[in-house]
């Protein structure tokens, strides 16, 4: 006969004292007394592993065994273990369900305390075992039933301290705060370790800009900026060092930077969010506009499909990326680097289709840098200057954009809580759980609808708002201030400008057409409301200026009226592929025609 033994700490410090100690002990004194060979004294152990919330049967010692019985552990062998609330502390039922698992597997429970057998045999022989098993399993789930309302009580007090600034819950704080004690060794305060808070300002500076996590890190490792972390000796990864794009994240999501924390605590094995503590962590280090700004960027690259989600390198090589098609086939054109005999390499245009030989006859290759030339030397010609406006002293306009940017944070937060309720109301153990969960779903249904017609009203302030603005004279000198920054800008500067003009052009460009046949490269603004023919130089010619000619504009502007009188409706140039009316297409729209 062979017996196996489980033993369990719930606490790792119990590993130092006399938990473990004690059940060894009781192991050997039974070994001693029973003919059975003790196999694998050392294997089933559970370290800091609690059994009340059932956690050591997914991932500790206890669930080898389990896997193991009926394999390499077989029917007639002998568990060994202290007590049973060693083996659950869960609810008696759930409990029930473990243990009776174990022994109509065959295997044989023997308590070392007591020396008590729990198996087929003795509880069809002894039945009032089974009085004393649920007796044992109702004791151990209520000395941790006790234990854990009493420490959630002490943490909601120490919660409820902290919210009104009575005391801070622990030393624990952002990489860029440290811990400040006082004489007596309490915690007082947390005070900002400046050159840390300089990085993490520079962060959200340039991710409210538009600049994606992978791009800061890359170039906070470009420059060596230190981390905020000492690389171990433990680690090959941390001993790598540099900053990673996930941490970046991280700290861009951190309501510490405003000073917030957010305690959590622990329902049913999943830590779930208490009510903010603002001031917690003393003065913000980044204002709140900024905060939302960052939030709403980080946002619109979650939701973006994989090709806006995809990484546009060190310089954002193309302004119009996702705006350029070709004209024979209709799909998007490709950047494609290659090197040059003279100066390095040069990007051109191609078709994807015929890059990949799926058939497209477009073999045209379009010198990208004289492209992007044309169309930022255009401005006068194109009305894309209502779009460059230098809004940056703008007051209004900004609190604006930035009350906007707050609301679709709200909204994005409230359709989070949505799906994890929906989740909730179908887990429900009883009808007032779910109703109230139900309750609170309609509730935030509500205020999204409220904050809906908000968004709506904002953006209409929005639009005018840059209306006002679209006749002052600073608009021509901004593209020209951009210009010549690019110039000298460092890379992540660079970048920055790029994603500002990127953006901007989009608002307005909608296809760039490209005619490898005819030589020709079409603008089209606004559904075709306006477009813009360009010629580029004859096939087999190799110029070494610009050769990109404006030889055509079709306006159909004189067209927009009345349809009973044969005219376009407005909504054909203000309305998206969905149908519905875009606030920005209108705002362009009214400014075209104005």
């Amino acid at each position: 006969m062979f017996a196996i033994s489980y033993e369990r700490v719930s606490d790792p410090k119990q590993v130092e004292g006399y938990g473990l100690e004690r059940q060894a002990a009781a192991r050997v004194a039974l070994a001693a007394k029973r003919k059975v060979v003790l196999l694998d004294d050392e294997s089933y152990r559970d370290f800091g592993i609690s059994a009340f919330k059932g956690r050591h049967r997914t991932h500790g010692a206890l669930k080898q065994i389990l896997d193991r019985i009926g394999k390499t552990i077989q029917p007639g062998w002998e568990l060994w273990i202290e007590n049973i609330d060693r083996l659950s502390r869960e609810k008696p039922r759930i409990a029930w369900n473990l243990i009776n698992q174990i022994i109509e597997a065959g295997i044989v429970i023997v308590t070392t305390q007591n020396e008590v057998e729990y198996s087929k045999l003795t509880l069809d022989e002894q039945p009032h075992l089974m009085y004393v098993l649920w007796g044992e399993m109702q004791r151990a789930h209520n000395e941790s039933q006790t234990k854990s309302d009493r420490i959630g009580d002490a943490w909601e007090r120490s919660r409820k301290d902290a919210a009104k600034g009575l005391r801070k819950l622990n030393g624990i704080c952002p990489a860029w705060l440290e811990p400040v004690y006082n004489d007596k060794g309490e915690l007082t305060h947390f005070a900002q370790i400046e050159d840390r808070v300089t990085v993490v300002q520079r962060i959200f500076q340039l991710a409210s800009n538009g600049i994606g996590q992978w791009t800061i890190a890359k170039t906070f490792n470009g420059e060596k900026v230190p981390t905020f972390t000492t690389p171990s000796n433990n680690s090959k990864k941390d001993q790598i060092g540099g900053w990673r794009a996930g941490y970046i994240g991280k700290i861009l999501g951190h309501p510490a930077v405003l000073g917030t924390h957010i305690p959590k605590k622990l329902v049913d094995g999943k830590y779930v969010a208490c009510d903010p503590i603002p001031g917690y962590y003393g003065d913000p280090i980044v204002d709140e506009a900024t905060y939302l700004k960052a939030q709403q960027c980080r946002t619109a690259k979650d939701t973006a499909g994989p090709e806006v989600r995809a990484r546009r390198g060190k310089a954002h090589v193309n302004l119009l990326n996702r705006r350029c098609f070709c004209e024979d086939c209709r799909e998007p054109m490709a950047y494609k680097a290659q090197s040059a005999k003279k100066g390095g390499a040069r990007g051109y245009l191609t078709c994807s289709n015929h890059l990949v030989d799926k058939g497209c006859n477009n073999n045209r290759m379009f010198h990208y840098s004289w492209f992007e030339e044309t169309i930022l030397n255009h401005v006068d010609v194109f009305p894309l200057h209502e779009l460059f406006n230098d809004n940056e002293n703008s007051g209004e306009l900004r609190e604006v954009e930035n009350a906007i940017a707050g609301l679709t944070l709200k909204m994005a937060e409230i359709k989070k809580r949505q799906d994890k309720i929906m989740k909730l109301i179908l887990d429900a153990d009883d009808a007032e759980e779910e109703t109230a969960f139900r309750a609170e779903r309609r509730s935030l249904a509500a205020e999204l609808k409220s904050f809906e017609t908000d968004l709506a009203k904002l953006g209409q302030k929005k639009v005018d708002a840059e209306f006002i603005l679209k006749n002052r004279p600073q608009a021509q000198s901004a593209i020209k201030r951009l210009k010549e920054e690019m110039e000298s800008a460092t890379p992540t500067d660079r970048l920055m400008i790029r994603n500002k003009l990127s953006a901007l052009l989009k608002t307005l460009i909608d296809q760039v057409w490209f005619d490898g046949k005819n030589g020709h490269i079409t603008v089209t603004l606004l559904q075709g409301l306006i477009n813009y023919r360009f010629s580029v130089s004859p096939p087999g010619s190799a110029p070494k200026k610009n050769p990109m000619k404006l030889i055509k504009v079709i306006d159909l502007r004189d067209q927009i009226g009345d349809p009973t009188q044969g005219l376009i409706r407005r909504e054909v140039f203000t309305s998206g592929t969905d149908g519905v009316e875009d606030a920005d297409r209108r705002s362009a729209f009214n400014k075209l025609m104005n």
